[in-house]
């Protein structure tokens, strides 16, 4: 790939289809690079999963419509969850969610989202209660791409099941075979 020295803006179409480990790891930095100097990087690329290693700023575009123009961060942040364990999970439970998160409990486990979720641990700290585990989630750049796509698609996969892959494979065997005796 020949990148000018002095260029600007800089174009990137599916820029890691086809490398080893360690290409992707050089035209990760490369892209880096380039933006450290001040030029823009635009990637066009369907590994949203290496995206999402790769960008700080996305746009979606779907159907020739801007969907998102954000900060990976700020798109990710929104599905970030947490679950917490606690030996006093219905008292932190109520500190929680008079905090203003939302809480669901179910046991000792506590699953808990909001824009103040990184404030649990003080939360609790603050009435003395003891936390045995907090651990936070968010969705893949996948589930958050199909969420900003819903509806503005032309296909939508769908897993099929096992047994109705195994009919049809039966079907076509059955169906060449008797092409076969025929002929």
């Amino acid at each position: 790939m020949r990148l000018p020295s002095l260029c600007p803006l800089n174009l990137i179409d599916e820029p890691v289809n086809g490398l080893d480990p360690e290409g992707v790891t050089w035209i990760r930095r490369l892209m880096r690079d380039l933006a450290a100097q001040g030029r823009t990087v635009f990637v066009s690329s369907h590994l949203l999963s290496e995206m999402a290693d790769t960008a700080d700023h996305l746009v979606v575009i779907a159907q020739g419509r801007l969907v998102a123009d954000s900060p990976l961060h700020d798109l990710l942040d929104v599905t970030r969850t947490a679950i917490v364990r606690s030996p006093e999970s219905s008292r932190l439970a109520e500190v929680l969610d008079r905090s203003g998160l939302s809480v669901t409990l179910s046991g000792a486990q506590i699953q808990v989202s909001g824009e103040r979720i990184d404030e649990i641990g003080s939360l609790a700290h603050g009435q003395n209660l003891q936390i045995d585990e907090l651990s936070f989630t968010a969705a893949s750049l996948e589930d958050v791409y199909a969420q900003l796509t819903e509806g503005a698609t032309d296909h939508r996969s769908s897993v099929v099941p096992v047994d109705t892959i195994a009919s049809l494979g039966a079907q076509i065997v059955s169906n060449s075979s008797e092409k076969e005796s025929s002929s």
